[in-house]
């Protein structure tokens, strides 16, 4: 009988993911955050050792929780060692130029496409952070986790019209445009464990 597929909500507060959404999962989700709320299977801080053993998890789903994490380089260390090998990664996080990030009191801290770049494998250089120069990536000493970015989209205030005039310039625009124009509101990643 082949083994039930388990995924993580890591930070459901009171909305918790039910595998349907901005990624489908069929089977056995646990729900977890940091205050014991009514939707949470277990109570822990993301920021510190998570209460699960290793590769346990084929997906971790985490919207808007790692904006508020203390410790976010252990927080992404903990969700790359509970998943399994080739696992899912999928976050959604506020992106700096957002309103909704400043007017948040609980966020420690915004997003930028390239905000988990220190994650990425240094056999991909030029690809999604590493250096071409080099061939390594030269944020790879801050982490052990292992993340290949497999998607990468976001959500902005003037819908999606806007949205698919900028998605083939991402990067440009986010750099130069995002604060001075149309912020981007919020950012959709999805990742791969690389083990």
């Amino acid at each position: 009988m082949k083994p039930e597929k388990k995924a993580l909500d890591l930070g459901c507060g009171n909305v918790p993911w039910n595998g349907t959404g901005l990624l489908e999962f069929d089977g056995k989700i646990i729900h977890a955050d940091l205050e014991n709320v009514p939707a949470a299977d277990v109570v822990f801080d993301a920021g510190k050792k998570f209460p699960f053993p290793d590769n346990e998890f084929d997906v971790v789903y985490c919207s808007h929780t790692l904006e508020m994490v203390g410790d976010f380089r252990n927080a992404v260390e903990e969700i790359y060692r509970v998943l399994k090998p080739g696992g899912i990664f999928f976050c959604v996080a506020t992106h700096y130029s957002s309103p909704k990030y400043w007017s948040d009191p609980f966020h420690r801290r915004a997003f930028a496409s390239d905000s988990f770049r220190f994650t990425y494998p240094d056999s991909k250089p030029g690809k999604a952070g590493g250096n071409p120069q080099k061939g390594v990536n030269e944020l790879s000493h801050y982490s052990g986790a292992r993340f290949e970015l497999l998607d990468l989209d976001f959500s902005m205030r003037l819908g999606s019209l806007l949205k698919w005039i900028v998605k083939p310039f991402f990067g440009f625009y986010e750099y130069w445009l995002s604060t001075k124009l149309f912020p981007v509101w919020n950012l959709r990643l999805k990742f791969r464990a690389v083990k």
